[in-house]
């Protein structure tokens, strides 16, 4: 059965949008390693990497999510992509239990007998070895999308 009109737009839509999540997460990480100095920066790209690549492969109201076994190549690819996709739900879309972060407030006596609050986090850092590949996969993903979406255009 052909797809109608609605559908095929609505399918170029969710490749366009899946596209470009994939250039924001290769830019959030491109942005993460050229980073060293600021953790609330890190962090801030760390979570914009993995939601942004998580984004397309996860329902939402808009577009329909895409299958991995469709999209995402076999091997290490697949491999990263289900990586990243636990880590957008255990760590940085939720906070569970085991996600790596902390917060605490801690008691510190000054030099002088005052006792002096300090508010500490920690959270789990992301490998910045894992950069490169997750920056081919994104790219590469962007192109097969696009290229999807105008074969689908050709169709209307």
């Amino acid at each position: 059965m052909a797809a109608t009109t609605q559908q095929l737009e609505q399918q170029i839509k969710t490749l366009l949008f899946a596209a470009e999540d994939m250039v924001q997460a290769a830019a959030a990480a491109d942005a993460l390693s050229a980073e060293s100095d600021d953790v609330s920066k890190m962090r801030a790209f760390e979570t914009a990497l993995v939601t942004c690549y998580a984004r397309p492969f996860t329902k939402g109201t808009g577009v329909g999510p895409l299958r991995p076994k469709k999209w995402v190549p076999a091997g290490k690819p697949r491999q990263l992509h289900h990586t990243l996709m636990l880590l957008r739900r255990k760590v940085y879309a939720h906070t569970d239990a085991d996600s790596g972060r902390s917060a605490r407030i801690e008691p510190v006596t000054g030099s002088d007998g005052v006792v002096h609050l300090t508010i500490a986090g920690g959270w789990w850092a992301f490998p910045r070895d894992w950069l490169p590949d997750i920056v081919t996969l994104c790219v590469t993903q962007a192109v097969r999308f696009r290229q999807e979406a105008v074969k689908l255009y050709s169709k209307l």
